[in-house]
């Protein structure tokens, strides 16, 4: 194995000079970056009753209507009374007055507004015989 010695005054009399790239030949082309266009799609207009019924018929990733968007949105519109089972035994009575992914908000006159987080609750059951399922009930009137 070869030793290798170097004194400190030497290091110090050198200065340090990085190498800097060469430029390229003349002879070499520059290539120019190429640029991607994007492809025009045509403009579709929705009618009222298609926007109505894209927003009303919420859909998952395989293409099914989503039933509980369905049936809270028709219980919401209607304003119909619904009796909310909580999974502690409570019972909660109102209609719908709005929902989220996560929450209800429930209007009633006894307790005024109630905020009822999705995941405390067992079950939805209306106090009127409604058909939340007719085609009628995905567009608002």
């Amino acid at each position: 194995m070869e030793t290798f010695s170097v004194k400190l005054g030497d290091l110090l009399d050198k200065p340090y000079i990085p190498e800097v790239p060469k430029p390229a030949a003349k002879d070499e082309k520059k290539s120019e970056p190429k640029v991607i266009k994007p492809k025009e799609r045509p403009v579709h207009k929705k009618t009222n009753d298609e926007k109505a019924r894209e927003v009303l018929m919420t859909t998952s990733t395989k293409g099914n209507v989503n039933i509980q968007d369905q049936f809270l949105n028709h219980m919401r519109r209607e304003k119909a009374p619904v009796t909310v089972h909580m999974l502690d035994g409570k019972e909660i009575h109102g209609h719908i007055k709005c929902f989220d992914n996560f929450c209800i908000q429930l209007e009633s006159h006894s307790s005024g507004e109630t905020l009822v987080y999705k995941h405390g609750i067992s079950s939805i059951t209306p106090s009127k015989i409604s058909d939340y399922t007719k085609k009628e009930s995905f567009v608002e009137g």
